[in-house]
């Protein structure tokens, strides 16, 4: 209703654009004409500010990691004081970092449900202003996994049925075409994910709603175009008046030739092309002035290599519905083949102006903004497809390379700043982020760009060794290449090598000279790390090491514990296999009675001693002296494993108390305490019923907890949930699954392989998961990976034609065959 108030020139706050559409911006334009609208209502939440009513979307994508900004929010809910809501914000740090009006809407704002009979008369007021037939469309209302219903859905769907049918409004339910098609098969992620259709059942759904609904409509004569009404801005005065619309055409296209252009592009999907040819040839012959047969013939001449005949079938497409985007959308396409670059970008920009949230079009043109060297073109593309879609982290890494090539190195890195808060192990943009800063001399964060970046992909790091060593941060530029070196993949050459050395030496030396311990132990410790052997590093580590355990002896036998802990501390940190100096620490530690340290450097000598038996005991004893019965279980039970009878008998005592303390962190809400505590139990007693019963509830709450946040769609949450769960219990499919969905839709492809990879050991038999991975793998040109899961696939479902796509894609992309 809001946006019906829009369209008919009612006067918006321009600030608040940023709340109401995807690139912040207010621009009235022409009214196309309408046959018939299609209008869903799939929540009675609304967001209220002042007057007006607030897109959710792009609340969160304001709020969005903000200091639990949006968390607080939709916790408030209902809570309309100012006061109250501003008592609640004002104790979150991102509060502070908001502007003037973000703090009016999180303090004045809040969230309201409509009732049944605002509902119903919202609906009478959309029919009524509206210029055209009206289709209300409810949500899918079927059950979930468990068998339940989503209350406030179901609730809703209920209330748009009763006014559709007393007040006779058309009305499409998809509910009852999905229950007979079948949830699983029907819905997204095999039925969990209710609130999305599978890619398959899409086209279903859609000819079923057109041919049994709007079909109707058609054949009742009731639609008739509504006139085209003209409504600028300043933005839009100056510009010449359009053009005269063609006559206009019949609204909808008879349904048994949609069922043919439907089939012909089944048959294009499945690389049938011949046959798809045949199909279209037939209905070229019964009406050859159809733009959509044309469009398709040209599709399949593109896809035969044929250009020259695909943009003839596309232009002839575009001349007989000259609103059509699809053929001008394929005409950029086949200008970027044959290298008409300048037409490519002429035909994009023009479609980009017919459809500007048109998310395939804004690709293509940008793609060929960038392909011609107009990258301010591109940037402001990608922009705003980065906008769009907040969970894509591609756009944001094709605006910063575009940024790259203008030399804007600042927003270049604001872009693949961006990018990283998305995937913060995104390669392209770790990459693209180290280029900028060392353009722009930024060479300590460079130089942390470059060491994470040296796991990933390690040449792409060892470029910024050079230009690291040379602005004097060796030691950085040494771990880099120890990290690089690690991969396998790549080395440094002797002359880097030698030049790197002599400059750490040097550094060393001069650290020494002017007292500078950590400087120059760091400096001795960076060349053992690219040539393990040196000599001269080993002796310079040891001239650092043994002043320090002197001091730290004497300032022992003075009495001054806090002064010999950081001495002996400090030598560790040069030096730590020291097992006398540990030794001495320990016994420091207890003297002080600080019994976790204790425990930690007991445990530490027990580690590197031939026989570590008395001093496991220490440990043990220390971490009960701590109250860290779990330490003190897992130590014990090795004890009594090795034959230690007195550790047998203490190892009941600390399992006793172990199992109170898990009973007390559940019950104070402590679940993942608890969860851990209940794990170590069972590892030394698996018959615990107590831990058992425990470790149950705590997955049992979580799973809950789960469940629910996919249900209100929260993102964070989810991720949050599945990761703690996945620490717990490592092969839990249910919080497995919920992450690859996520980790799929934000494009997170690496974090979704490492999800699917567990998944496909859990459950080999489910071809999804295999198809799941093959498709992340493709997505980020891992094809060694992907494409042994697709053949996987392929053996448990043979014959599947996508999967048989999907693996000849990968083959056809591979280097080598």
């Amino acid at each position: 209703m809001q946006q019906i108030d829009y369209l008919e020139g009612r006067e918006f706050p321009a600030e608040l654009a940023r709340f109401l559409t995807p690139d912040g911006v207010l621009v009235r334009s022409q009214r196309q004409a309408t046959d018939v609208f299609v209008v869903e209502i799939s929540t009675v939440k609304e967001i209220v500010f002042d007057a007006w009513y607030l897109q959710i979307n792009y609340l969160e994508r304001t709020f969005r990691d903000r200091g639990g900004l949006l968390e607080a929010f939709f916790g408030l809910k209902g809570e309309r004081d100012p006061e109250v809501r501003r008592r609640h914000f004002e104790a979150l740090p991102g509060f502070a970092e908001t502007d003037a009006l973000e703090r009016r809407v999180l303090i004045e704002g809040y969230i309201r449900s409509t009732t049944r009979d605002e509902l119903e008369a919202h609906m009478a007021e959309i029919v009524r202003r509206l210029p055209a037939p009206v289709v209300f469309v409810n949500h899918i209302n079927v059950p979930n996994t468990a068998g339940d219903l989503i209350a406030s859905r179901n609730r809703l769907c209920g209330w748009i049925g009763e006014i559709c049918a007393m007040r006779g409004y058309r009305h499409f339910d998809p509910s009852p075409h999905v229950s007979t098609y079948g949830v699983s098969e029907a819905m997204a992620e095999e039925g969990r994910d209710l609130n999305h259709y599978a890619n398959p059942f899409k086209p279903i759904i859609g000819s079923i709603l057109f041919d049994g609904v709007l079909g109707r409509i058609a054949a009742t004569g009731e639609v008739e175009p509504a006139p085209a009404v003209l409504e600028v801005t300043a933005a839009t005065e100056a510009e010449p008046a359009p053009p005269p619309r063609p006559p206009a055409r019949p609204a909808l296209v008879h349904a048994s030739i949609q069922a043919a252009l439907n089939e012909a592009k089944r048959r294009i999907a499945d690389g049938d092309l011949d046959e798809a040819e045949t199909i279209l040839h037939g209905l070229s012959a019964e009406d050859g002035r159809q733009a959509g047969v044309h469009t398709l013939l040209g599709t399949v001449a593109f896809h035969r290599g044929d250009t020259t005949a695909a943009a003839a079938e596309f232009r002839e497409a575009v001349d007989i519905d000259p609103a059509a985007l699809e053929p001008r959308l394929m005409l950029v396409k086949t200008a970027l083949r044959v290298g008409k670059l300048e037409e490519a970008c002429a035909i994009a920009g023009d479609l980009v102006r017919r459809a500007p949230d048109d998310l395939r079009i804004l690709l293509v043109a940008a793609k060929a903004m960038m392909r011609a060297k107009q990258y301010a073109s591109a940037t402001a593309i990608w922009q705003r497809v980065s906008i769009m879609r907040p969970e894509l982290v591609l756009p944001l890494i094709e605006m910063a390379r575009c940024e790259m090539k203008v030399r804007n190195y600042e927003a270049a890195l604001t872009a693949a700043n961006a990018a990283l808060r998305r995937d913060p192990r995104e390669a392209g943009a770790l990459v693209i982020k180290s280029d900028a800063l060392l353009k722009l001399k930024r060479m300590r964060e460079l130089a942390a760009v470059s060491l994470e970046l040296a796991a990933i992909e390690p040449k792409a790091a060892m470029a910024a060794v050079p230009a690291l060593i040379s602005s004097l941060h060796p030691e950085e530029a040494a771990s880099i290449v120890a990290t690089a070196r690690e991969t396998g993949e790549v080395d440094i050459d002797a002359v880097m090598r030698a030049a790197l050395i002599r400059t750490l030496e040097r550094r060393g030396k001069v650290a020494n000279e002017r007292g500078d311990t950590p400087a120059a132990a760091a400096a001795w410790k960076s060349i053992l790390l690219i040539e393990p052997d040196s000599a001269r590093a080993a002796a310079g580590l040891r001239r650092l090491f043994t002043p320090l355990v002197i001091a730290a002896r004497a300032r022992a036998a003075e009495n001054d514990v806090p002064g010999a802990v950081a001495a002996y501390e400090a030598a560790l940190a040069i030096q730590d296999d020291g097992a006398r100096i540990l030794r001495e620490l320990s016994l420091l530690h207890e003297k002080a009675g600080d019994w976790l340290k204790a425990n930690q450097s007991w445990a530490r000598l027990a580690r590197i001693s031939e026989d570590g038996q008395p001093f496991k005991r220490k440990a043990a004893r220390a971490a009960m002296r701590a109250e860290r019965y779990d330490s003190a279980v897992r130590v014990y039970h090795e004890l009594e494993c090795a034959g230690d009878e007195q550790a047998a008998r203490n190892l009941t005592s600390a399992l006793r108390r172990l199992v109170r303390s898990m009973r007390e962190d559940f019950a104070a809400g402590h679940l993942e305490l608890a969860a851990t505590k209940a794990d170590v139990v069972l590892e030394v007693d698996p018959d615990s019923e107590a831990a058992q019963r425990t470790f149950r509830k705590v997955m049992q709450t979580y799973s809950k907890r789960l469940r629910e946040a996919v249900s209100t769609e929260d993102v964070a949450l989810q991720e949050e949930i599945g990761l703690k769960m996945l620490e717990l219990e490592p092969a839990r499919p249910d919080a497995l699954k919920v992450l690859s969905r996520l980790y799929r839709m934000a494009k997170r492809h690496r974090d979704g392989i490492a999800v699917l990879q567990r998944l496909t050991e859990i459950e080999p038999e489910d071809t999804g998961h295999w198809v799941k991975l093959a498709r992340s793998c493709r997505a980020i040109r891992l094809y060694d990976r992907g494409v042994p899961a697709a053949l996987k696939a392929l053996e448990i479902e043979p014959g599947n034609v996508a999967t048989v796509n999907l693996l000849s894609d990968m083959l056809n992309r591979q280097a080598a065959p």
